[in-house]
């Protein structure tokens, strides 16, 4: 329908006189321009409806003026929404029949896909009787799948969708052992640098050394931790160390140490060549066999070669030394 279906006339003042056919005619043309408007409204294939929707946070209703008639193929929504969704949504124009929302590739909306005061354009698609959200990409969804990354030793691709951030829908799996006492010293792994000494690969009868130290000086009549270590096995242990007066006829003290309270014997030299000392102690898992040193006033002394020993290969950890 045109704007104006009749003739116009041709009106010249003073000459075309104002008859009633002539005020009919401005009269249909106003008629057919009103129609025409009203038309133009409800046409929300060309132009979408507008509108706030109310109800729940998965089943939308939405009230567009002009009322629509039907749901046609092509027909357009702007909805502003009023509650961000918790799932799979469906939406209601004027009671019509609420129709399941959609991805561009068929998949169903997740959690926060519509987020409250969001304004969303959608599309009724006829064929699969449902709406489609306009400008959403069409890969994979992957929200919502639980999926799990583990840690590995080669770079993994995360497969391209849409993740909204939170740890039940997507994350990289954590490791509880990925720790400085578990990883081999001075090797990297996930930002965390080891400190843990190889242990020896073989194993024979007796006591097996499965840590070393160099130990250092004290100076100065202190006292002070040279070497601290962490067992992650319970029993006993063989603690074997070497000390020296940095000054001959000095006097200078070694003694092992659990958790900062002394455990083994004070041992005592003077003499300025290494002497061994060696004792068993009985610790528990996660405790801190240590070994500490001290001097003469004015003096120093040597704690040095510090080894701890087990009948089997244990786990540990160094802290210092």
């Amino acid at each position: 329908m045109s704007l104006v279906s009749y003739v116009k006339t041709n009106w010249v003042s003073k000459i075309t006189a104002l008859s009633p056919t002539n005020l009919n005619k401005i009269e249909e043309g106003v008629d057919n321009v009103t129609t025409e408007v009203i038309t133009h409204e409800a046409d929300f294939i060309r132009q979408p409806g507008y509108g706030v929707t109310t109800g729940g946070t998965t089943a939308y209703l939405i009230t567009l003026s002009p009322v629509p008639s039907a749901l046609v193929d092509g027909m357009g929504i702007s909805a502003k929404i009023n509650a961000t969704n918790t799932g799979a949504a469906t939406i209601n124009p004027n009671g019509l029949g609420a129709k399941t929302i959609k991805n561009p590739d068929g998949t169903d909306m997740i959690a926060g896909d519509l987020q409250a005061g969001g304004i969303y354009s959608l599309k009724y698609n006829s064929t699969t009787t449902n709406f489609i959200l306009v400008g959403k990409g069409g890969g994979p969804n992957k929200a919502g799948s639980n999926t799990v990354f583990t840690v590995s030793t080669v770079d993994q691709a995360i497969t391209k969708g849409y993740y909204p951030g939170n740890l039940i829908d997507g994350k990289v799996k954590g490791e509880a052992n990925l720790t400085a006492g578990n990883i081999k010293s001075g090797v990297v792994i996930g930002a965390v640098t080891g400190n843990l000494l190889s242990l020896p690969t073989t194993v024979t009868a007796g006591y097996n050394t499965f840590y070393v130290a160099s130990g250092g000086e004290v100076y100065d009549g202190a006292g002070e931790i040279k070497n601290d270590v962490i067992v992650t096995i319970g029993g006993t242990y063989r603690t074997q160390f070497d000390m020296r007066s940095g000054s001959a006829g000095y006097g200078c003290w070694g003694q092992i140490y659990v958790n900062g309270v002394a455990r083994g014997t004070s041992q005592y030299t003077t003499l300025a060549t290494d002497t061994t000392y060696t004792q068993d102690i009985t610790v528990n898992a996660g405790d801190h066999i240590q070994l500490r040193g001290q001097a003469a006033a004015m003096k120093s002394s040597v704690c040095e070669n510090f080894k701890l020993m087990i009948n089997e290969l244990i786990g540990y950890t160094v802290i210092s030394g």
